[in-house]
């Protein structure tokens, strides 16, 4: 019994840093090392007009600032299970 939960700590190890290391990757591909600044901060560029292009993504959004900074925003889904209100 002890040797099968030594067998089980191991691969619940094993994939806990298979995924630490695949998120991370995921966060870097994405982006291409831009910066990650909050969804209500892209707005305010936007609304400023700073933002020169942009590429949307899933819920990412890819922008590059007028001054050539690269920088990436998530939109935050929430999903609310129930009747809708009425």
């Amino acid at each position: 019994m002890n040797n099968m939960f030594s067998k089980a700590a191991i691969w619940v190890v094993i994939a806990l840093v298979l995924f630490t290391v695949f998120k991370q990757f995921d966060e870097r591909g994405l982006a291409g090392g831009a910066t990650p600044i909050p969804y209500s901060d892209f707005l305010d560029e936007v609304k400023a007009q700073r933002i020169r292009e942009a590429t949307i993504e899933d819920r990412t959004i890819i922008a590059i600032t007028n001054d050539g900074k690269a920088f990436f925003a998530k939109k935050e889904v929430k999903v609310t299970l129930g009747g809708c209100g009425g």
